[in-house]
């Protein structure tokens, strides 16, 4: 609102009745000079609306409404109405007085970003089911969620197929914008995030049961101490589980067993395990501290089921070294291999940290291979699409620390192995 439309609707005359001042060279649209001031209170005066006679008055007159105090202008203006029109005046004079003009936003259909990060999880993953689990929600409620969407679309986004759900036209058309739409609110989420004064928001750890069983408990009690904003969420599953959850974007960090030479440019070595053949109490093959690999001919084993890491290179070094592994045997559970062996006199292979305090309590015995050692990594590797960066560092900076702590007590070796090329 314009100074000219101040005096005019304090007038009730609108600034119809001031078009010679509007029309002046020297008027501007948000800093009305003192010469169209001038002007203004000339025309009030000839209309007998207006008393201000001396310059010094005008000047007052012109200070008052630069700093917005429309009581004050009005009184030196002898405007009567002042009283009634002042809660409008100043609220029209702050949107005069902005060199921008204020954007005028109107939302229905996006204001609630969480249903499009639902179409867009049910798009890219071609599934309700899939997308339920990405999402880690109960697959009827997605299925209610999206159907109210099309409903607030008027359109169906979705069609069904036998193998799952594909994007309709409609739902095909709305698809990049949808994705431009949340990547723009992940980047203004990070960037809040980035000022906040200390992390926050919930962090998904993925791992192997038996890495997180020998730090989990420290891991919660440091992060509930120092950084009482994150909340923790951890996922155990098999090596291909949790690969597939990093690869969903269903964990922000995930700790697997790395058997190769190299790792990946976004995985990062934490420690370096030695492999040990896992014995029942008592057993003579596992009593000495060391064992060669060729001296694990033809034990009866239970192992995991291929595909499997350790599966993998076991059979690679016993073609190598023309010596028989036959399992008796398969089993993916960690606390079965356990029980078992200690039952039963089976033999297994598995990472001293895995039987750590059943070794102490002397329910089962480890010697660790040798002649070829079976070494593995720990690594250590984060989601491309993150959560919150700064809770993410810090979490895996406690991670580093819990490591380095169970190192110093024999676990295992911090690093990566001398011959790894990074």
């Amino acid at each position: 609102m314009t100074f000219v439309q101040f005096l005019g609707l304090m007038h009730g005359t609108r600034h119809l009745s001031l078009r010679t001042a509007v029309r002046s060279p020297d008027w501007d649209s948000r800093r009305p000079s003192v010469f169209v001031l001038r002007d203004v209170i000339s025309l009030m005066k000839n209309r007998s609306q207006g008393r201000i006679r001396t310059r010094r008055e005008r000047d007052r007159a012109h200070r008052a409404w630069k700093r917005g105090t429309c009581r004050e202008a009005a009184k030196l203006l002898s405007i009567r109405r002042a009283r009634a029109f002042d809660a409008t005046i100043k609220f029209h004079f702050a949107l005069a007085m902005s060199a921008k003009k204020i954007t005028n936003v109107k939302l229905t259909l996006t204001a609630d970003l969480q249903q499009w990060r639902d179409f867009l999880a049910i798009a890219e993953c071609g599934s309700l089911t899939r997308a339920a689990l990405f999402l880690d929600v109960n697959q009827s409620l997605l299925s209610r969620h999206l159907n109210a969407l099309e409903r607030a679309c008027g359109a169906r986004l979705f069609n069904r197929t036998g193998r799952g759900v594909e994007p309709s036209d409609t739902g095909l058309r709305l698809l990049p914008h949808v994705r431009a739409l949340l990547a723009s609110a992940e980047q203004l989420e990070q960037e809040v995030g980035g000022e906040a004064p200390e992390p926050m928001g919930r962090v998904v750890l993925g791992s192997l049961p038996s890495i997180t069983n020998s730090f989990a408990g420290k891991l919660y009690k440091q992060i509930r101490t120092r950084y009482p904003s994150i909340q923790l969420k951890i996922l155990e599953g098999s090596s291909g589980q949790v690969e597939e959850w990093l690869a969903d974007g269903r964990v922000d960090v995930a700790i697997l067993y790395r058997y190769g030479r190299s790792l990946a440019e976004h995985e990062q070595a934490l420690c370096t395990v030695q492999s040990y053949l896992i014995g029942q109490r008592g057993d003579r093959f596992t009593q000495a501290p060391e064992i060669s690999f060729v001296s694990l001919d033809g034990l009866p084993f239970i192992l995991p089921s291929a595909p499997n890491g350790l599966r993998t290179a076991l059979d690679a070094l016993a073609r190598q070294h023309r010596i028989t592994l036959e399992p008796v045997i398969e089993a993916d559970s960690l606390p079965l291999l356990r029980s078992v062996v200690a039952e039963e006199g089976l033999y297994t292979v598995l990472p001293l940290h895995a039987v750590w305090s059943e070794v102490e309590e002397g329910k089962l015995q480890a010697s660790r291979i040798v002649s070829p050692s079976l070494q593995r990594i720990v690594s250590m590797s984060l989601a491309r699409s993150k959560g919150p960066a700064k809770a993410i560092s810090a979490v895996t900076g406690l991670i580093e620390q819990a490591v380095a702590d169970e190192a110093r007590r024999g676990m295992w070796q911090v690093g990566g192995p001398e011959w790894l090329q990074s």
